[in-house]
C-alpha cells in the first residue's frame, strides 16, 4: 500500500541519509512505494538571508511576504526538490519532481493566523489525486515541493506537513512525518499515541514546541479526515509501530469512507468538490465524459491489533491501528452535587462498602477527577484492574466501534472476539483451552468444578467406581492469608475468618497451611487431595510472593499425589509483576490458571486457562455463563492483552517497579518495615496500621489502599510515569514525616 512520507529535518541536507532513504524505497515492492513531500528548512532561511529578506515564524509557520516568494520557490522547487530527486535516481528509484503548482496539483487559499499576518502562506483546499495515481501507476515516485497555486492565480508557500496531510487524505492512505526525532518526546521517552484532548495543553506548557507544533497539528487535521499519521525518524521507519501515532476515531474513518467519492473526484479533502471551490478547476480536471475516472484507492487492509502475536488476521471490524482519545465529552451545564449523590446512595444502594466522600467523574491515564474538579493520582488502579489507566484512547475507540457493531448474542453462537482472545491467551501461556467468565470469583468457582470433574474422571477411569469405595479424592489445600473471592466456593478457599465465618458452613474438606512453608504443604497434600489452590503473589494477604522452592515443591507434590495445581493470578497475572504470567518466573506450569482483573481494563471478564488434560473431562452442559465471552468485553480484552503482552511493555513494567522500590528505600523512613513484590505489584509494610496514612494521602491527592492492616498495596496503572511514581513516594514521605502514623508500632 502506498504511503505519504513527509521529509523534514536533516534529511535533505545529509547525502548519507538521502542515500539510506533511497535504498529503503528501492527495496519496497513497486505497489508500496511512497509519495514524498518535502520542506526546505534551512535552505529557505539561508536564501532569504542572502536576498536580504527578514525570516521569522509564527507558531512554527514561516512568514512569507510576497517579495520573498521567489526565494521560497527557488529553495523548495529549484534546490531541495532536485537534490532529493537526484538522490533517488542514484539509488535506483524512478522519481519525478513536482511543484504543487505543476498541473494544478495543490490549490490553496490564503492562510489566516490569529497571531499575525503570514503573508503568502496558503491553506490547501484541493489536491488533484489523479495526477499522483497516474505517476505511481507508471512506477514513478512523485516528489512534491510544497508550493501551491492560489485560487487567485498567485504562488503560495504551504507548510510541508499540511501539504503532506492533504495529499494523504486525497489518496486515502497513511501519512508518515519523518523528522530528526523518533516521535513526540515526553519525560525522556516517545509517546506511542498522542491523545487529541491533550494536544493543546501540551503545546501550552511547551512540551510540544517549535517545529513540532505544526507537525502535530497537521497530524490532527489528517486524523480528522480519517487518515492515520505517524511521527518518527528515518532510523525507526523499518520498525512497525515506532514513533508517535495520531489516528482517526471510528466515526472519522466512517466519515472518510462516506466522502470517498469526493476523493475519487480529486478533492482530496472530503469537503467541497474542486469545481465548486475553484472556478478554473473545470479546465484542469479531466472531464468525466471523455476521460475514465481513476479507480478508487484500495481500502486500508485491517491489521491485527497485536501484529507480533501468532493469531489469524481479524475481519475488518477491529480497528487496524491504535486510535487517539475521543474528543472530550461536552461539559455538563451543572456540576454534580457530591453530597446529594452520596445521600442517594445511602438511600437506595446496599451499604456493604465503606467509601470515602468522593464522587469521581472521569479519569485520564493515572489520574482521577472528582465532582469538585480535584485531581487524584490513582495508585491502586481500581484494585490492580486498570492496567492501561483511565480513559485510554485506544481502548475507548475499540469499545465505541465494537458497541456499534455487536454487544451480545449469548454462547449459543460463535463470535470473532472471544475466539481471537482465546487464541491469544493460549498462544502466550501453558494453556490449551480457555473458558470465559464474568469476574475473578466466577473463574475460581469454575476452576473448582473443572478440577473436581477432572479428578473424578481419572478416579472413575482407574476402576475405583467399580468397587464399593466411594469417590474420596475431594480434599482441597489452600494457604493462610489467601484470598480467592467472596462467592461460596471461592470464599471457602479464602483464609480470613472475618470473611468466612458469617457465611458458614462453606465447602468441606479444605485444609489451610502456612504460605511458603513447604513442609506444612507436604503434610497436608496426600492421596485424598484433589487440587491445590495458590496465589503466586498473595494479594489481600499482604503482597507476599511465593518462593521458588515453595512453588516447585507444590508442583512436585501435586504430580506425586495426582492432584491438580490451580494458580490464582487474578491480581498478580497479566503483566502486573513484570512478567506476562507470575508463574513464568518459577519455572513451572499449572494445570489450571484463573485470570481476571486487568484483562479488559475494567470491563467485567475473567478466564480459566487449562491444559487439554483438564479440558478433556468437560462435556457440553457441565458449565456455562450467560454473559461471559461477549463480543464487547472480549474485543476490549483482546486489545488490552495485545498491548500488555508486548515484551517492551513488560520490560517497562519491570523497570518502573524497580524505580518504585528504589525510591521507597531512599525515603529512609523508620516506619518502613519491608518492601516486597515485583513489577508494579509492591507491598510496603509499615510499623503501624495504615488507615490514617491512606486517609492523609487521599487528602493530598493520592489514592492508595491496604493489603492487610499494615501493608500499603502499590498497584498503579501499568502505564504510570516515572514522575508520577516519584510524586507518589514524595507524598508518602511527606505524610510519614508529618507524623501521620505517630510513633509507630501501634495496633
Amino acid at each position: 500500500m502506498t504511503r505519504v512520507l513527509k521529509l523534514g529535518g536533516r534529511l535533505l541536507d545529509e547525502p548519507a541519509l538521502l542515500a539510506e532513504l533511497a535504498a529503503w524505497i528501492a527495496a519496497l515492492p513497486e505497489a508500496e512505494r511512497p509519495v514524498l513531500v518535502h520542506g526546505g528548512g534551512d535552505g529557505i532561511a539561508a536564501l532569504q538571508a542572502a536576498l536580504g529578506h527578514e525570516a521569522h515564524k509564527i507558531d512554527g509557520l514561516r512568514v512569507t511576504p510576497p517579495q520573498a516568494m521567489p526565494a521560497v520557490e527557488m529553495a523548495l522547487s529549484g534546490d531541495a526538490n532536485k537534490r532529493l530527486v537526484r538522490a533517488l535516481l542514484a539509488g535506483g528509484v524512478e522519481a519525478l519532481g513536482l511543484s504543487g503548482i505543476d498541473r494544478g496539483l495543490l490549490r490553496c487559499t490564503p492562510r489566516i493566523h490569529p497571531d499575525g499576518d503570514l503573508g503568502r502562506v496558503g491553506e490547501i483546499v484541493h489536491v488533484r489525486a489523479e495526477v499522483l495515481r497516474e505517476t505511481l501507476a507508471a512506477g514513478v515516485v512523485p516528489v512534491i515541493s510544497p508550493v501551491s497555486l492560489g485560487l487567485d492565480g498567485e504562488a503560495y508557500n504551504v507548510n510541508a506537513d499540511d501539504a503532506a496531510a492533504a495529499v494523504a487524505a486525497a489518496l486515502d492512505t497513511e501519512l508518515v512525518l519523518l523528522t530528526d526525532v523518533p516521535g513526540v518526546l515526553v519525560e525522556g521517552g516517545v509517546m506511542s499515541t498522542l491523545r487529541t484532548a491533550e494536544v493543546e495543553r501540551l503545546i501550552d506548557i511547551r512540551v510540544i514546541r517549535g517545529g513540532m507544533v505544526p507537525k502535530v497539528r497537521a497530524a490532527l487535521r489528517t486524523a480528522e479526515r480519517g487518515i492515520p499519521t505517524r511521527i518518527t525518524d528515518l532510523a525507526s521507519l523499518r520498525t512497525p509501530g515506532a514513533g508517535t501515532l495520531i489516528a482517526p476515531l471510528p466515526s472519522q474513518r466512517a466519515a472518510a469512507r462516506r466522502s470517498g467519492s469526493d476523493r475519487e473526484a480529486g478533492t482530496g479533502m472530503g469537503t467541497t468538490p474542486a469545481s465548486a471551490a475553484d472556478p478554473s478547476a473545470a479546465s484542469t480536471a479531466p472531464s468525466k465524459s471523455t476521460t475514465p475516472s481513476a479507480p478508487p484507492p484500495p481500502p486500508t487492509p485491517p491489521i491485527p491489533p497485536t501484529p507480533t502475536l501468532r493469531i489469524p488476521p481479524s475481519s475488518p471490524s477491529p480497528s487496524p491501528i491504535p486510535i487517539p482519545h475521543p474528543d472530550p465529552v461536552p461539559a455538563m451545564t451543572t456540576t454534580p452535587d457530591a453530597a446529594a449523590l452520596i445521600a442517594l446512595d445511602g438511600e437506595y444502594v446496599l451499604q456493604n462498602y465503606g467509601r470515602p466522600p468522593l464522587v469521581f467523574t472521569h479519569g485520564d491515564g493515572a489520574w482521577l477527577f472528582d465532582t469538585e474538579g480535584r485531581r487524584f493520582l490513582d495508585f491502586h488502579a481500581g484494585i490492580a484492574v486498570a492496567a492501561l489507566g483511565h480513559a485510554d484512547p485506544e481502548l475507548a475507540a475499540v469499545l465505541a466501534e465494537q458497541a456499534g457493531r455487536l454487544t451480545h448474542v449469548s454462547n449459543l453462537h460463535y463470535t470473532e472476539p472471544y475466539i481471537r482472545l482465546a487464541a491469544q491467551l493460549c498462544e502466550h501461556s501453558f494453556a490449551d483451552r480457555v473458558f470465559f467468565t464474568n469476574a475473578g470469583g466466577e473463574a475460581v468457582e469454575g476452576a473448582l468444578k473443572f478440577a473436581r470433574k477432572r479428578v473424578r474422571a481419572t478416579w472413575d477411569a482407574g476402576g475405583a467406581s467399580d468397587t464399593a469405595v466411594p469417590f474420596a479424592k475431594t480434599g482441597l489445600v489452600a494457604f493462610e492469608r489467601a484470598f480467592h473471592g467472596r462467592s461460596a466456593g471461592a470464599l471457602s478457599l479464602t483464609h480470613k475468618a472475618a470473611y468466612r465465618e458469617p457465611f458458614a458452613p462453606l465447602l468441606p474438606g479444605i485444609v489451610f497451611t502456612p504460605f511458603n512453608d513447604l513442609a506444612a504443604a507436604e503434610a497436608a497434600i496426600g492421596p485424598d487431595t484433589g487440587a491445590v489452590f495458590v496465589e503466586p503473589v498473595q494479594g489481600e494477604g499482604g503482597y507476599h510472593p511465593a518462593t521458588p522452592e515453595f512453588m516447585a515443591g507444590l508442583r512436585s507434590l501435586c504430580d506425586e499425589h495426582g492432584a491438580l495445581l490451580v494458580l490464582d493470578e487474578i491480581q498478580c497475572g497479566m503483566g502486573r509483576t513484570g512478567d506476562l504470567w507470575a508463574y513464568e518466573r518459577y519455572g513451572i506450569t499449572p494445570d489450571i490458571l484463573c485470570v481476571a482483573k486487568p484483562l479488559a481494563n475494567g470491563l467485567p471478564i475473567g478466564a480459566i486457562l487449562m491444559t487439554q488434560h483438564v479440558a478433556d473431562a468437560i462435556v457440553p452442559g457441565d458449565h456455562g455463563s450467560t454473559f461471559a465471552g461477549g463480543p464487547l468485553v472480549c474485543r476490549a480484552a483482546e486489545h488490552v492483552f495485545g498491548r500488555v503482552a508486548q515484551p517492551a511493555f513488560l520490560a517497562e513494567v519491570q523497570r518502573k517497579g524497580e524505580l518504585l522500590v528504589e525510591a521507597l528505600h531512599a525515603m529512609e523512613s523508620d516506619h518502613l518495615v519491608d518492601v516486597r513484590g515485583s513489577g508494579l505489584m509492591i507491598g510496603a509494610e509499615l510499623d503501624a496500621p495504615i488507615a490514617p496514612l491512606v486517609a492523609a494521602m487521599r487528602e493530598r491527592g493520592v489514592l492508595t489502599l491496604g493489603a492487610g492492616t499494615h501493608t500499603l498495596r502499590l498497584c498503579p496503572p501499568l502505564i504510570v510515569s516515572d514522575d508520577q511514581i516519584r510524586h507518589f513516594v514524595d507524598t508518602l514521605a511527606a505524610c510519614l514525616a508529618e507524623g501521620v502514623l505517630g510513633d509507630g508500632a501501634a495496633e
